[in-house]
């Protein structure tokens, strides 16, 4: 279902996908400059989250996530839930803005008091990898280069002082796209105050958790106590060769393009 912005869009029914979970009226308008500001065309509607009547893509704490066609292409428009913990979505742009620069994240396509508008990154949950990783539609190889590529993101964030914050339990913030490229998600409780640990909570939740075990039987399973203390060695302070020894046992190369 496809609701052109803004002449598709009324307050009944569409209150609550644009002011979730209290809809008003006066901010619900609002609301509608903002996404016409920013370029959005059409809301398209579907996905595995339930919002009243509506299916969406996402549904958190803090926001939602839609479906939309704009300017820039089909994207995923971020909405900030009216009972949200913080004021504005300003934060989380700048924070993957300055993801983007370093090429890790979905590309940033706007934003406003309300909304981010990124790129649509599609794919598999990082979870269901864990869980069944020879249901995920990728050889063992690419699956191999995406999770290096991944953890090269992680290592790259941590050596730019940027901690996403969410990567111990990675599950619903990390997806391998269809063509096997990486994406980290969900940059609203990142951090550039705390201490960096967005390598070792990777590799902690992908290699050593209790839902390990799916890629330890496709990969052969780590060396752990090496790995630990590869680990322990790197948190005191990352660097490429400390990170190059983490990829070694892991058997996901040396970390190049570093």
């Amino acid at each position: 279902m496809r609701i052109e912005v803004p002449r598709g869009l009324s307050f009944e029914p569409h209150g609550l996908l644009l002011c979730y979970p209290k809809p008003d009226p006066l901010e619900f308008s609002k609301r509608i400059s903002e996404m016409v500001r920013l370029g959005v065309e059409e809301l398209i509607l579907g996905g595995p989250k339930a919002v009243g009547p509506f299916r969406i893509l996402g549904k958190g704490c803090t926001s939602l996530v839609i479906k939309a066609k704009a300017a820039g292409g089909i994207a995923a428009l971020k909405v900030r839930r009216i009972d949200a913990n913080r004021p504005s979505m300003a934060r989380e742009a700048e924070l993957l803005a300055m993801a983007n620069r370093a090429g890790i994240g979905p590309r940033l396509m706007g934003a406003s008091e309300n909304f981010l508008l990124m790129e649509l990154a599609e794919g598999r949950e990082i979870s269901g990898l864990l869980d069944r990783p020879l249901d995920s539609g990728l050889e063992p190889r690419r699956l191999r280069a995406a999770l290096g590529a991944l953890l090269l993101d992680a290592f790259k964030l941590d050596s730019m002082g940027l901690d996403h914050g969410e990567l111990s339990r990675a599950d619903g913030h990390v997806i391998i796209g269809w063509d096997g490229r990486a994406f980290i998600l969900d940059f609203e409780s990142a951090s550039t105050i705390r201490r960096p640990s967005n390598l070792t909570s990777l590799v902690h939740y992908l290699f050593l958790s209790p839902r390990s075990s799916g890629l330890a039987s496709l990969f052969g399973p780590p060396d752990r106590g090496a790995l630990i203390e590869a680990l322990g060695e790197y948190k005191r302070g990352p660097s490429p060769g400390r990170f190059q020894r983490v990829m070694g046992l892991l058997g996901l190369g040396g970390g190049k393009e570093i």
